[in-house]
């Protein structure tokens, strides 16, 4: 009954397509898969619910036999009525059959009991799985964070501190070195502690080891779907991997140097690597419903600053007769633009 022909589609597609209306009822009863695609890229249940839409209910029997009552009255939900296999883990990721249904004539069927408790279920899980990450990411953050703060402002300052015996005298850097990347900056190695030491090696091996698995995750990501480099912010992420790999780079100053001069191209690479990671995780805090509106008005409000900063005369601002700044329309924009971003 589901055996896959050469377009690897089954009997279900075949007879939906070719609108053969008591073949495919016959089928949903007797439990054929209906969440697989047809050769076109169709889900089955789109494709059904547009060739044959008397089959809606059949397909509704389907769904309320996946809905038992013990004799507590405790009620047991049974998914394998609409996804195979769901014990191996087989189609659980698969959302091609929702979005097929919400663009047939049965999207109606999403408030069946059955369906609504495994997209809730699946909420649950994204929402477990999306917590995860921000922890892992504010992990991350925080490491290179300290990793770049104890390096950069301790070990190897940008500036050097002269104290004579007639008081304090700061020597500041000559103009023309400071933006020399190619120049060094003598660092203070004989003034670290073991504790200094072991902080910094930890925490360079762990971004070390979280680069590796970064990067891992992000090369998958792009070479199972094309178009998820410039979906998901994966061009973001590659940015991030880019300049923490530049900054631990020089990690091994730790390791047996009597004296060692750190390249200054680094301090800007860590300067850029710890804004956008803690850039990102606004980003990935945003996702949460909670606050996802004050990340969104934080963009806006930025967006807005900056475009005023490089374009001053620009006609989104005007400056009045009375020196006023006239930003009405501006704002009337961007609060249909925030009840569009929170809607979606």
């Amino acid at each position: 009954m589901d055996a896959k022909d050469k377009n690897s589609e089954t009997a279900i597609i075949i007879a939906a397509r070719e609108g053969k209306a008591e073949h495919v009822k016959v089928l949903i009863a007797s439990k054929a898969h209906i969440d697989n695609m047809s050769k076109e890229g169709m889900a089955t249940i789109e494709l059904i619910a547009n060739r044959i839409p008397s089959a809606r209910e059949e397909f509704t029997k389907r769904l309320d036999s996946g809905i038992t009552f013990d004799h507590n009255g405790v009620a047991k939900l049974d998914f394998t009525k609409v996804f195979r296999n769901l014990s191996k883990g087989e189609g659980n990721d698969n959302m091609d059959f929702f979005f097929g249904l919400i663009n047939s004539p049965f999207k109606t069927m999403l408030e069946h009991p059955l369906l609504w408790a495994f997209l809730n279920m699946k909420l649950v899980q994204v929402k477990k799985f999306h917590y995860f990450t921000i922890f892992c990411h504010l992990l991350f953050s925080a490491g290179l964070s300290a990793y770049s703060s104890i390096i950069f402002n301790q070990l190897c300052p940008g500036e050097d501190i002269v104290e004579t015996m007639a008081g304090l005298n700061a020597t500041k850097e000559d103009g023309g070195s400071r933006w020399d990347i190619r120049s060094t900056i003598d660092c203070n190695i004989e003034e670290v502690t073991r504790t200094t030491s072991a902080v910094v090696i930890s925490s360079w091996i762990f971004l070390l080891a979280s680069l590796i698995i970064y990067t891992l995750r992000e090369v998958v990501k792009v070479t199972t779907d094309a178009q998820a480099f410039y979906k998901s912010g994966t061009y973001r992420n590659f940015g991030i991997i880019l300049f923490s790999a530049l900054t631990v780079s020089c990690g091994n100053i730790m390791f047996g140097h009597s004296h060692y001069a750190m390249p200054r191209w680094t301090y800007y690479s860590a300067s850029i690597a710890c804004f956008t990671t803690w850039w990102e995780m606004m980003y990935m805090v945003g996702k949460i419903p909670r606050f996802g509106k004050y990340v969104h008005m934080f963009r806006w409000v930025s967006w807005l600053v900056g475009s005023l900063a490089m374009f001053p005369d620009s006609s989104m601002f005007q400056i009045g007769l009375h020196g006023d700044l006239q930003v009405h329309g501006c704002l009337h924009i961007s609060h249909h633009w925030f009840h569009d971003e929170l809607q979606h």
